[in-house]
Formats: C-alpha cells, structure tokens, sequence
C-alpha cells in the first residue's frame, strides 16, 4: 500500500533556498509513496514547480496530483486522498501548517526544526511544540 503525500513548498524561493523540489523528486521515485498534491504561493509558482519536477531526465515518475495555491489550503488540508503532509515552506509558516494537519487527521513531516526562530527562548519552543 502506497502512503499518499501532499507536499506544501514544492520549488526553491528566488534566492535558492528550500529543499521542496528535491523531495518532491524523491517521493515521486519511492515506490511505497504516491505524490498526491502539492501546495504553493502562486499558481504561477506551482506550474513552474511542476514543469521543474516533470522535466528531469531522471528515472522519477511525473507528478500528476493536484495543485493548490495557499488560497485554497483548507481543500488541500481536507483532501481525503491525503495521508501524510510534508512540510517543506519558510520555517515562519511550520506552526500554522502542522496545527492545520494535526486537526484534519494528517500526519506530518516538517523538513527542518520546529519553531527555528533564535528570537524565541528554548524552552518557550519546546512548549509550542508539545501543545501541537
């Protein structure tokens, strides 16, 4: 049985940052996993997301899921034919993003620390993550 993924940062920001794409990549590779959807800023951004992922000579297969802008989070939150979200957008959008899983029943993958903000004590972080 594949585990059906919906992906949330699916493209490199304009100063080369996020690693969406790469794991996009590789769960389109993974034969238990199914890329179901993915979620971006812009529907311009998500097209070039796609045309990125679907241009690889690689042997990944082609993402054929559904797209959503962040306009339409709450459709790509109650999309059924989701099982697990990864989380691969600006760390300032983590919190948002795993409480909104969380409630819908998902599970979660977040691609880097919860909460990086130095600005924040440990401690204070540490309480933000077990209240989610």
């Amino acid at each position: 049985m594949k585990v059906k993924v919906g992906l949330i940062g699916p493209r490199r920001s304009q100063d080369g940052y996020g690693i969406g794409q790469f794991i996009a990549r590789e769960l389109l590779n993974y034969p238990l996993s199914d890329l179901t959807a993915i979620m971006g800023t812009t529907s311009s951004t998500l097209a070039q997301a796609v045309t990125d992922l679907n241009s690889n000579r690689d042997r990944s297969n082609k993402f054929k899921g559904s797209s959503y802008t962040i306009k339409q989070s709450r459709e790509f939150f109650n999309n059924p034919k989701i099982d697990l979200i990864v989380i691969c957008s600006p760390s300032e959008t983590h919190e948002e993003y795993i409480r909104k899983a969380l409630m819908d029943g998902k599970h979660v993958l977040v691609e880097k620390p919860l909460l990086h903000d130095p600005g924040i004590p440990f401690e204070e972080r540490i309480q933000k993550a077990h209240s989610l």
